[in-house]
């Protein structure tokens, strides 16, 4: 059986922050919009008040629903480094891993989005090529991100030089 070397979690928060405000924003908008017709149609006689603290609450929770499956996404992946290769785990009702040996890593590419700063966490693009051609895997929402790549890249380094 072959040792972790170290193991990383994305941070759930910070994968799904721009995701659930995106989904805040769009009921938000919904719900104006449907107070505004309803108000101008005489539909139904309301109290705006009222209304609004039905909807407004109503609009976070439907963005949480929304984002659920992401949750669960990240919550349940698990990403391993081996001395000889990489292993990405996803274990719900069945467990699904895939492995990248080092050898086959091209290159790691660094990305952060502005809100990602925030959270000081990144995406780290593995590109790698495999038997059927040229592949790309993403670590979602990795934190320290700098130290993470260090790391694998050291891994790397020690694969190749034996």
């Amino acid at each position: 059986m072959a040792k972790i070397i170290f193991k990383v979690k994305p941070n759930i928060v910070a994968a799904l922050f721009p995701n659930y405000i995106r989904w805040v924003w769009r009921f938000f908008c919904a719900t104006i919009i449907v107070m505004i017709v309803l108000r101008f149609q005489s539909i139904v006689d309301y109290n705006e008040i009222w209304l609004a603290s039905v909807l407004f609450p109503g609009i976070f929770v439907l963005s949480f629903f929304h984002v659920k499956h992401k949750i669960i996404r990240y919550h349940r992946t698990t990403y391993y480094f081996y001395e000889n290769r990489f292993v990405s785990e996803f274990d719900l009702i069945i467990k699904r891993r895939q492995s990248i040996p080092y050898n086959q890593i091209r290159k790691l590419k660094h990305e952060q989005k502005l809100w990602q700063r925030a959270f000081h966490v990144a995406d780290i693009r593995v590109m790698y090529q495999d038997e059927e051609g040229r592949e790309d895997f993403i670590l979602r929402a990795v934190k320290n991100p700098e130290d993470v790549e260090h790391k694998f890249y050291n891994l790397m380094k020690k694969q190749y030089h034996k």
